[in-house]
């Protein structure tokens, strides 16, 4: 089934294969590891810890952080964090990428202007879903 932003990338001068690529890694991780969970889960309101363990392994967390914390940042743009949030929102269960994202809103900051020792203590651990 096509979804509606697999359209918009295709007409995108911002999209490529690379694009793409993110695109089925994180709809193929979707598709196995939040599908068939995401009724429990929203039921009990909680994700399961290991999910973000899992999150990590798959390469999800570190999409534009440094890699010298455990990120990806050489080659990513905005746009490849925004096609991992479209795909990660595909279930429709908003707790879902709130939940599982939540170093989105705490990491920056001390990358932005935590010291050495802190970002080496914190990200790499943050970035591994630990």
């Amino acid at each position: 089934m096509a979804h509606l932003f697999d359209e918009w990338r295709s007409r995108s001068p911002h999209y490529d294969e690379s694009h793409e690529a993110v695109c089925d890694s994180v709809r193929a991780f979707v598709a196995r590891e939040i599908m068939p969970h995401v009724d429990e889960w929203e039921r009990a309101g909680r994700l399961p810890r290991e999910l973000h363990r899992k999150a990590a392994a798959a390469g999800l967390f570190g999409i534009g952080y440094p890699e010298e914390y455990g990120g990806h940042s050489e080659g990513f743009t905005i746009f490849h964090s925004l096609v991992q949030s479209e795909e990660v929102c595909r279930p429709g269960a908003g707790g879902i990428p709130a939940s599982l994202f939540t170093h989105g809103i705490g990491l920056p900051p001390i990358l932005a202007m935590g010291s050495e020792e802190m970002k080496r203590r914190i990200a790499p651990d943050v970035l591994a879903g630990e």
